[in-house]
């Protein structure tokens, strides 16, 4: 398990989290839940630092979720954004910021291909590009985004569902371009990247961290 946090506004701390993995799979979000609470709740605590609680509360708490099927949206709302909820009540009675729940997905076979000469070199959707009606869902809140300049074959668009959102002020255009903004922050490439950098650490981290385990 890896979770990331960015307690300051310009990016320049970035604590991270791993727990591993012992128990079987059919365990794995009661104890996720778990350590997803200890986890969310030191990165809470280490925000503490830059200032106080009534400044941190107005802040937005956006988490993205990884490796999730979309018939396992319902246990993540009922354990994982439960764990987040609960580690701000343990940092402090009556701290309750508003939580935005995402879930990342790329596995799917969703393409895009543009219409015009609004397009690449490589006839690919223009970086940026977002689809938010007609190819998503009639009723649940999900968009389809095009971060990363494709420069060989189709790009591959990143599935962006919203499974909660307690941040009333956030328009659906605020958190697509927040999303987009996160694909240029991922520290191993100076562009923009096919996911959000935070789900992409996902990936990286916990593969680095079974290596040094297994040595």
């Amino acid at each position: 398990m890896f979770f990331q946090g960015v307690p300051d506004r310009i990016l320049q701390n970035i604590p991270k989290s791993t727990y591993a993995q012992t128990q079987p799979d059919y365990c794995l979000h009661v104890i996720l839940a778990c350590h997803l609470s200890v986890c969310f709740l030191s990165l809470l605590s280490f925000k503490f630092i830059y200032g106080p609680i009534s400044v941190i509360s107005t802040e937005l708490n956006c988490n993205f979720r990884d490796g999730v099927s979309k018939s396992q949206f319902q246990e993540c709302l009922e354990f994982e954004f439960t764990a987040l909820k609960r580690a701000c009540e343990d940092l402090e009675e009556g701290y309750n910021p508003g939580i935005t729940f995402i879930v990342a997905q790329k596995r799917h076979s969703t393409r895009f291909f543009p219409q015009g000469n609004d397009k690449t070199q490589k006839g690919n959707c223009v970086p940026g590009t977002v689809v938010d009606k007609d190819a998503c869902h009639p009723h649940n809140y999900d968009f389809f985004l095009i971060s990363q300049n494709g420069f060989i074959g189709t790009s591959r668009p990143t599935h962006y569902h919203v499974l909660v959102t307690e941040n009333k002020h956030l328009k659906p255009d605020d958190i697509q371009s927040v999303t987009n903004n996160l694909c240029y922050t991922f520290g191993r490439c100076t562009s923009a990247i096919s996911m959000a950098a935070p789900a992409a650490d996902a990936h990286n981290v916990p593969t680095r961290y079974r290596k040094l385990v297994d040595t």
